[in-house]
C-alpha cells in the first residue's frame, strides 16, 4: 500500500511529534527528475526510525531513500545531502510510469531545518528557502522582503537572494538548482495554494472550477458582487488566476483593473472579440498603462477547438498554467524546452 503524496505543510504535525519525542528525522524532496512524467510540485517525504510519512514518485524511491536517510542520521551530521536514486524500466511501469528513470533527491535532517522555516510551513506563509547542498546553511525570503538565515559568504548570499526573489515574484511552487562556483544551492518556493477566482456563474464556471480542483487549485465562483470580488482579489497575487465570465459592463473594467494593477498572475475574460475590444477601451478609460492592458487575456483560452464546457475549462486552465509558468504553450514536438517544467 503506497503512502499518500504529501506537501511539506502536511508533515509539520509529524515532525512536531518527532521533536517532542526526540526522534531524529530526515525530510526528502526531489531536485531533478530524468525519465519520469510530471509530479505535484513540492512533494515531500519524512523518514525516521519511527517510520515513513508520505511518498515520492509513487513510492518507487522509498527503499533507497530510507537507506540513505538512515546513513545520514547515523553520521550525526546536520548537513544537506543530494542523493541519486534509480529505478528500472520494469519498476517504473509497475508504479504507473511509462519508463524507469533517475532522480536527484535532497535530504535534510529535521534538526538542520531552522525554526523559522517550520514556522512558515506551519502558517503556510509563502516563502523561498535556499539550502546549501553538502552544508548546513539556509536562507529564507518571504513576500515582505524579510530575510532569515545566512549563506557561506556575502557573494553567495547575494546570488541566493536574487534567485529567491525571482521564484517569489513568479508566485508559483517551483524549484531550481543553482551553481555558484563549487557551491550548489537548492532554491525552492513554497506556496501552499493557487487561487482561481471565477466571476460569473453557469455551466462553464462550474467546469472551470472542476478542472481547477484536479490541478490542486482552490477555485471560488462569485456573481456580480463587486465588493465581494474585490475582497477576494485582495488575497490574490502573482501565482493566482482571475477568469471573468460576466458580461456586466458596470463591473468588468473595475474588476480587471484591480486584478491587473494588483499583480494577479493570470487575468482573462470570456467573450467575443467585439466584447474584448470594449473591455480594453474601458480599461484605457481607467488609465491603465499599455503594459497592464497587454497582460489581459481575451478571448480567453488556448485554440484547441474547445466545443463544450469541459473542453473550454481545459483550454482556459492550460493557458493559465502556461502564463504562470512563463511557457509558450506550443506543442512539445516543436519545442526544445524541458518537458517537465
Amino acid at each position: 500500500m503506497l503512502g499518500k503524496a504529501l506537501l511539506v505543510y502536511d508533515l509539520v504535525s509529524t515532525v512536531d511529534i518527532w521533536n517532542r519525542s526526540a526522534v531524529p528525522g530526515v525530510i526528502a524532496r526531489p531536485m531533478a527528475l530524468r525519465g519520469f512524467g510530471s509530479r505535484r510540485e513540492g512533494e515531500s517525504l519524512a523518514i525516521s526510525a519511527s517510520g515513513v510519512e508520505g511518498t515520492l514518485l509513487n513510492g518507487t524511491m522509498t527503499p533507497q531513500l530510507v537507506e540513505a536517510a538512515q546513513a545520514l542520521l547515523a553520521s550525526g551530521e546536520l548537513t544537506t545531502r543530494m542523493v541519486e536514486t534509480r529505478i528500472s524500466y520494469d519498476e517504473g511501469v509497475a508504479a504507473g510510469y511509462l519508463e524507469g528513470g533517475s532522480a536527484d533527491v535532497l535530504l535534510q535532517p529535521v534538526a538542520a531545518i531552522e525554526g523559522w522555516a517550520w514556522d512558515a510551513f506551519r502558517a503556510q506563509t509563502p516563502i523561498v528557502i535556499v539550502a546549501v547542498v553538502g552544508a548546513s546553511e539556509m536562507l529564507g525570503l518571504d513576500r515582505e522582503g524579510n530575510v532569515t538565515g545566512s549563506m557561506p559568504s556575502e557573494a553567495i548570499e547575494t546570488i541566493a537572494r536574487e534567485e529567491a526573489q525571482q521564484l517569489l515574484d513568479a508566485g508559483v511552487p517551483a524549484h531550481r538548482l543553482v551553481a555558484v562556483g563549487d557551491t550548489q544551492l537548492f532554491v525552492e518556493c513554497f506556496i501552499s495554494v493557487t487561487r482561481l477566482l471565477v466571476v460569473g456563474g453557469g455551466i462553464v464556471a462550474e467546469a472551470i472550477a472542476d478542472q481547477a480542483r484536479l490541478l490542486h487549485w482552490e477555485p471560488t465562483i462569485l456573481g456580480d458582487d463587486l465588493p465581494a470580488v474585490e475582497a477576494q482579489l485582495d488575497l490574490m497575487g502573482a501565482g493566482d488566476l482571475l477568469v471573468l465570465l460576466t458580461h456586466n459592463r458596470d463591473i468588468d473594467a473595475p474588476i480587471l483593473s484591480k486584478a491587473l494593477r494588483g499583480g494577479v498572475g493570470y487575468v482573462g475574460g470570456l467573450g467575443s472579440r467585439r466584447n474584448q475590444e470594449g473591455r480594453r477601451r474601458r480599461l484605457q478609460a481607467l488609465e491603465l498603462s499599455d503594459d497592464e492592458i497587454a497582460r489581459y487575456r481575451g478571448p480567453i483560452g488556448l485554440d484547441i477547438g474547445a466545443a463544450n464546457p469541459a473542453e473550454v475549462a481545459v483550454s482556459v486552465c492550460a493557458e493559465g498554467i502556461s502564463v504562470l509558468r512563463q511557457r509558450s504553450a506550443q506543442p512539445l514536438t516543436d519545442s526544445s524546452a524541458p518537458i517537465n517544467a
